[in-house]
């Protein structure tokens, strides 16, 4: 009895915590759009149904961004610079669309035999 409150004073604290790391932001780039082009013409609509207003053409071999999918309609953004007055995206049927071909590879030079 007469330890008790000898031990209880020896006893070890815990170690103090380490600080918590700060939180960093970083930034993430926004994804990159997937590209197709416009297999023929085709009609850009204000939303993704035959009833939406006709707001633009896309020509055959128009290179674009997908932007969204609904169904089976495509939100496509144009490439290149519309004509006057035309929008620059609209809805596209996505039947209309292909992918883009791939970019040819690279000839490589055949080595020298010595």
């Amino acid at each position: 009895v007469i330890l008790w409150p000898v031990i209880s004073n020896m006893t070890a604290t815990p170690p103090a915590r380490p600080p918590k790391a700060p939180v960093v932001a970083t930034l993430t780039p926004p994804p990159a759009l997937a590209l197709a082009i416009a297999a023929k013409d085709a009609k850009l609509r204000a939303t993704p149904s035959i009833y939406g207003k006709i707001v633009g053409k896309l020509p055959r071999d128009t290179k674009v961004e997908v932007v969204e999918i609904k169904g089976e309609w495509t939100h496509v953004r144009r490439t290149d610079a519309p004509a006057k007055g035309e929008p620059a995206e609209g809805w596209a049927k996505s039947s209309v669309l292909q992918d883009p071909p791939a970019p040819p590879a690279k000839p490589t030079k055949p080595k020298k035999k010595k």
